[in-house]
Order: C-alpha cells, then structure tokens, then sequence
C-alpha cells in the first residue's frame, strides 16, 4: 500500500513536531508532539506552523504506539513517499527503540519531486496532515497524467 509522508520540525535539521501519513484511499495518521513549556521554537516554525498544527499535543511514547498500530495495520508491503528526506529522518527515528530494537519490520521509502507545473498546494500550508494529502494527491496526478502521455 502506498503511504504518503509529511513532517514538520524546528527549523532545518530541528527537532520532530509532527508527523502524519495518508494512504492511498484515505486513511490517515496525524500526531503533534508535546513541546516542553521552555522549549524555544525557531520564529518562522512559530509564525507558519504551530499555528496550523490543529490537534491536541501528545507524548512521543504516545506518536510511536500510534505509528506503528497504524502501520501494523496496512499492507505490509508499505511503500512511503515523501518529498523531503528529513521527512524519512523523522520517520526513522520513531521506528526505533532507544536500546535499537526496530518496531517494524520492512518499509520501503521513495523520495520524489512533483512538477511545479501539476503540483496543487496543501489547503492548509505547514500542517503536516494537509501536506500528506497533498503530496498524495498530487502524486496519484502525476502518474495518472504521465500513463496518459506515455
């Protein structure tokens, strides 16, 4: 099953925010991290993100039970797309325990680029779900346009 990843951090190379996953027919996997309260956000992930974050925060323990049920419970032939690789980065590390056990077993991960001249924006800019659904949309556009052309 095709998954589609967006992520949204701290600033380049910052610290995970959120994460979500959209598949193919719609199901989704959206969570927020709890920040500490002396946590210093970088001023544009202030400005442009948190505000667009849209769910209640949740505990890192709490995202990484949620992730892997919710990849448990997809094809487990799961390919992910994401057009950032930091997004892959972010993922990674959720899949971890600390002492390095892995939480799942296989994934494959596809970076990819969507032409500017077909790539519809997100309905909401900078929240990691909305982004999901866009790069989803817009890829399942790609390749339907580009099977038309072939």
């Amino acid at each position: 099953m095709a998954l589609y990843l967006d992520t949204e951090f701290n600033g380049f190379k910052g610290e995970l925010i959120s994460l979500a996953l959209f598949n193919v027919d719609g199901n989704h996997f959206y969570e927020v991290l709890e920040l500490p309260a002396d946590y210093c956000v970088h001023p544009w992930v202030k400005a442009n993100v948190v505000p667009v974050l849209n769910k209640k925060w949740c505990t890192s323990m709490f995202l990484r039970h949620s992730l892997i049920n919710y990849l448990n419970n997809q094809n487990h032939d799961n390919l992910i797309y994401a057009d950032w690789p930091e997004d892959f980065i972010h993922l990674l590390n959720q899949l971890y325990e600390h002492d390095g056990r892995k939480l799942i077993e296989s994934l494959k991960l596809e970076l990819i680029t969507i032409p500017d001249k077909i790539c519809e924006p997100s309905k909401i800019p900078h929240n990691a779900l909305s982004d999901a659904e866009a790069l989803r949309k817009n890829h399942l556009k790609m390749m339907y346009s580009s099977k038309l052309y072939a």
